[in-house]
């Protein structure tokens, strides 16, 4: 439950993955722990029966709530609206006020009330407690018996935030949310989900819900969590798996080591801490219903905390009534792009497309007083390098021999600089230190056309001396701090600016634009123009000019995914149909979940159609017998330009139908066919999705 941003909306379904944002937790980063108390007595988890092979849970914490206070060597209160944490209403608009005098315990059980009332200026007040700087844990089983308030607008979660991450923010330092109760008595289903990936707004999140009446009776929510694996589980149940080959953290390291990927296993490999919360309305359960009664409460019967006996490191060895039927998303990982601005020598950008191996030619210059020559290194297997002199100041700069900007994707723009993304300059650098004023700075700069340029000011008393080193510079740096005017990534014209203040003697090597992107970053590609009278998209299988092959995206995931044995929204296969002339199709099906999605063809870099701007876009399509949805289509030219959503007409179910669209109607309807990525993106109507099957064949551009 982080308190970063709006969260989007759960759609309900029994088994769901996720890629977005969550709902209303966390604190950012946190310091400090001590250890847990442990107890000696080894014990099955609830709900089990017998011990799992290979070892047994041992129970070495718990609070049972007993007494009538919460304990304070377990438990401590946040209170407030997240002002102070810098996230107002918690980061997800949320409604309640937290009190500690919301939260009370008697008769055993720990409540957790909202009351209509208000304070600090909502409507609502409720609680919130975590075990932060007091009780830790990384792997084991953790679990509570917990009872949901009935009511839409309840928002009511256990979960678990790292405690002092080396992955950085928020999620590249992970979020587990063992449960999470939303507006129960109507939906009557609960959420496990994992956070993970980069901080907001690039990350990530992968969960399932299941169906259960919480609100009804204390359920026993649960998960196991191994260096490789965390499984969710109510009433012992289990209903959901998630491993480390889905999961991931791409996190800044600073200015001396750059962005970096964690180790598999991270961003859960690192101490965790315990929340309880009940929040009142934001974005995930969304307005308080008029009919919805207070004051309501949330109830803990219990929290546990097991370790695995079987002694291994990664707390493995314990694993408890594991389904086979529960199978664990495809692999994902951060997307990255490096782009070499000086080896040897300047540039030149690459890239390989439809084949080819396309480039643009880089130059640099010396401006304003500055020296710059082509050295051989001291060291042999440095080669060459740029030796920068200067007895005041001026600047290096390198730009696109063409004279045309250069676009940067998904590396972040203003106006939303604190939007972070995961753009840097990284570069060696020797600095001369008896021939470099050391009382001065080094500003390094990225330009957009005058006025507009981003600047990052490097106090040259703070770096090594006389020795090689390697630093890096936040794109996001450059677009937060602007020159006369911001920073504009989307026309760059110098991608590199090195100026030292004062005299100086300095030389730089391997200087690089680096970015990570949960899908795809990097310098906008040159257009390949296609020189053909035909370009396949789909024949028998994918033509090798749409390099990604084909893909799918649903409103459930939020992410694209390529695996069509998924199990997500839309999976694929390329079979036979048994029919004359139909050996090898592509059959896409959608699920029978309320999710939208499409299926479509791509390529990693954009793809020069102009040569068939008089041509046609023509394919085969079946929709399979009984099918009421109809069939929309589209061709993308990088987000946002597209021909827009066009309806099929005349699709008969049952039936193979050839279908052909005049490229000059797609351009009328907004494509930009100079630019094209996507061959053909294709799926049922929206909201009519579920259960529906259909087959594509010979897809391709003609002239």
């Amino acid at each position: 439950m982080p308190e970063i941003n709006a969260r989007s909306t759960y759609i309900a379904i029994i088994a769901i993955t996720f890629s977005l944002l969550t709902a209303c937790g966390g604190g950012g980063r946190y310091g400090g722990s001590s250890p847990l108390v442990v107890d000696e007595e080894t014990v099955p988890p609830s709900g089990s029966e017998t011990a799992p092979p290979g070892g047994e849970w041992r129970m070495i914490w718990s609070d049972e709530f007993d007494g009538d206070s919460v304990n304070e060597e377990n438990w401590s209160f946040q209170t407030g609206d997240g002002t102070a944490e810098g996230i107002p209403g918690w980061g997800n608009n949320e409604k309640q006020f937290y009190q500690t005098e919301n939260i009370s315990v008697a008769d055993g059980f720990l409540s957790i009330t909202a009351r209509e009332e208000r304070a600090g200026g909502y409507p609502f007040t409720s609680g919130r407690m975590r075990s932060y700087e007091k009780v830790d844990v990384t792997y084991g089983r953790i679990e509570a018996s917990i009872k949901a308030p009935e009511g839409i607008g309840f928002w009511g979660a256990f979960w678990l935030l790292s405690t002092n991450s080396p992955y950085g923010e928020w999620a590249a330092s992970g979020e587990i949310d063992v449960v999470e109760l939303v507006n129960q008595g109507t939906r009557d289903n609960v959420f496990g989900t994992a956070h993970f990936g980069m901080q907001f707004p690039l990350n990530q999140f992968t969960g399932r819900e299941i169906k259960v009446a919480a609100h009804e009776d204390f359920h026993v929510y649960a998960i196991e969590w191994e260096k490789d694996e965390i499984r969710w589980y109510l009433d012992d149940v289990h209903y959901s798996t998630l491993t480390s080959d889905h999961w991931w953290s791409y996190y800044w390291g600073g200015p001396f080591e750059g962005y970096q990927s964690a180790p598999k296993g991270g961003p859960f490999d690192q101490p965790f801490h315990l929340i309880l919360n009940l929040a009142v309305g934001g974005n995930l359960p969304g307005p308080v219903a008029q009919n919805t009664a207070f004051p309501a409460a949330m109830e803990v019967d219990y929290v546990r905390i097991y370790e695995c006996d079987a002694g291994n490191e990664d707390g493995s060895g314990c694993a408890s009534n594991v389904s086979p039927e529960v199978v664990p998303p495809p692999a994902r990982s951060v997307a990255t792009s490096t782009q070499v601005l000086y080896g040897d020598s300047v540039g030149p950008l690459t890239w390989e497309i439809a084949g080819q191996t396309v480039t643009r030619a880089l130059s640099y210059s010396a401006r304003n007083g500055l020296s710059v020559v082509e050295v051989a290194a001291d060291n042999d297997a440095r080669g060459t390098v740029l030796e920068l002199t200067t007895n005041r100041r001026g600047n290096l700069a390198i730009f696109p021999t063409d004279g045309e900007p250069l676009i940067l994707e998904n590396m972040g723009n203003n106006p939303n600089f604190f939007e972070l993304h995961g753009g840097e300059l990284r570069f060696d650098m020797y600095i001369d230190g008896a021939a470099t004023d050391q009382d001065s700075e080094i500003q390094v700069k990225m330009e957009s056309g005058f006025p507009g340029s981003g600047i990052a000011k490097i106090p040259v008393a703070d770096l090594p001396q006389d020795q090689w080193f390697t630093y890096s510079v936040q794109i996001n740096e450059l677009l937060a701090n602007r020159g006369f005017a911001p920073l504009d990534t989307t026309k760059i014209e110098n991608v590199f600016v090195f100026e030292p203040t004062s005299f100086s003697r300095i030389q730089l090597d391997d200087i690089h634009l680096i970015c990570g992107h949960p899908t795809s970053c990097g310098v906008q590609s040159p257009s390949v123009e296609i020189d053909r009278q035909t370009l396949d998209v789909f024949i028998d299988d994918v033509d090798p000019t749409w390099s990604k092959g084909i893909g799918a995206w649903d409103d459930e995931t939020g992410f694209d995914y390529f695996d069509g044995n998924s199990g997500l929204h839309v999976t694929w296969e390329i079979t036979d149909t048994g029919e004359e002339g139909r050996e090898s199709v592509l059959r896409a099906n959608f699920s029978e979940s309320p999710a939208n999605g499409v299926i479509f063809i791509q390529s990693n870099t954009p793809i020069d159609l102009s040569g068939f701007a008089q041509g046609r876009l023509i394919f085969d399509l079946k929709v399979a017998e009984g099918t009421s949805a109809g069939i929309t289509y589209k061709i993308d030219c990088l987000f946002p330009c597209t021909s827009g959503d066009q309806q099929l007409l005349g699709v008969k179910p049952g039936e193979w139908l050839t279908f052909s669209i005049r490229v000059a109607d797609l351009v009328s309807q907004g494509l930009d066919i100079t630019r094209v990525n996507t061959g053909i993106v294709i799926f049922p109507d929206l909201g009519e999705q579920s259960g529906v099957t259909f087959w594509l064949d010979n897809v391709r551009w003609e002239i």
